[in-house]
């Protein structure tokens, strides 16, 4: 009967198991790096980098000589953060949350089952940080190898579920209810290497309080979460939550090449025109009403008009020049 007990229970718990599984395979969509739906990337970062080894300190710390390889778009060209490494990356304008998922976090994994992990933090002001609520149902009785394997149907809200060139995407509607960040008003992600090893005093561990098993030890130069790039997601065109930019009066839009612009804001006499990675294209005199922008000689995508230094202010601008 004792037997029996306990193999009931034992099938239980794989059944709970199972519908766990189940129910996150739908969570975080896979964005690729030339999706339609990417308007900028992020441009900014910092780093701390982790360890090659966390158990043998004594190895040192991972390089990131040149931090700016994870900046731009999506190319599979990577910084290694280390053994529990933090980047926190910046945006040329805030992350706003919109239907569906909001920004898009790319590593290198080469077949989406090597999976190296992050948690995923967001600030609006870099002193108050939310992290998404993470689930790892990764079988933890047996530590992963070097090389080992997850199946990412058992992740939830950690970067680097999938393999190179696609994106996690997070929702920043999960986040509606917390205190101290405006979602939307995000200007920082924050990424945290997982550092996968099981056993104290290394566990890191999810939101409902699994250990997170992931591949260790990854002693080497490129140890721990690789980051590619993180995108800024949209659809559309947008108007970001300002005052200012609502006085603008933007057409057509899309626009196959000439915009023009009706109004004159008091206080304010500069237009700037925004590439989605951030760059400044033009900058305008806005003391005069009509102005008419000449888009003609760039190539077709999402641009932003920034009245003056307003960084929370922007008018998305589609050019569409086929």
């Amino acid at each position: 009967m004792r037997l029996f007990i306990c193999v009931l229970i034992a099938l239980a718990a794989s059944a709970a198991a199972g519908q766990g599984s189940l129910q996150l395979k739908a969570v975080n969509s896979a964005i690729h790096a030339d999706s339609s739906i990417i308007i900028s990337w992020a441009n900014t970062i910092r780093v701390l980098p982790g360890f090659m080894d966390i158990s043998a300190r004594e190895s040192g710390r991972v390089d990131i000589s040149d931090s700016s390889l994870a900046l731009g778009h999506a190319d599979n060209r990577t910084i290694s953060l280390g053994d529990s490494g933090i980047a926190v990356v910046g945006f040329p304008l805030p992350l706003m949350n919109t239907a569906g998922p909001d920004f898009a976090v790319f590593e290198n994994s080469f077949d989406g089952k090597f999976l190296e992990l992050a948690q995923v933090e967001v600030s609006t002001d870099s002193s108050r940080w939310v992290k998404f609520y993470s689930v790892s149902l990764t079988d933890t009785l047996s530590q992963l190898g070097t090389f080992g394997t997850i199946d990412t149907g058992n992740i939830k809200n950690l970067a680097g579920k999938f393999r190179s060139f696609y994106g996690t995407g997070f929702d920043l509607e999960e986040l509606k209810d917390s205190s101290g960040i405006d979602i939307m008003n995000i200007n920082y992600i924050r990424l945290t290497d997982v550092i996968g090893r099981i056993d104290h005093p290394f566990p890191v561990r999810s939101s409902d309080g699994r250990i997170i098993n992931d591949p260790w030890p990854t002693p080497f130069a490129t140890s721990g979460f690789d980051l590619d790039a993180v995108a800024v997601l949209g659809s559309g065109v947008s108007v970001v939550n300002t005052r200012e930019a609502a006085q603008l009066k933007v057409y057509p839009n899309p626009s196959a090449g000439l915009v023009q612009i009706e109004a004159i804001i008091p206080g304010m006499e500069n237009l700037k025109l925004i590439a989605p990675d951030g760059r400044l294209i033009r900058q305008f005199d806005l003391r005069t009403s009509g102005l008419t922008i000449d888009m003609q000689d760039l190539p077709s995508g999402l641009y932003y008009l920034v009245p003056s230094d307003k960084t929370n202010s922007a008018i998305a601008v589609i050019l569409n020049r086929q």
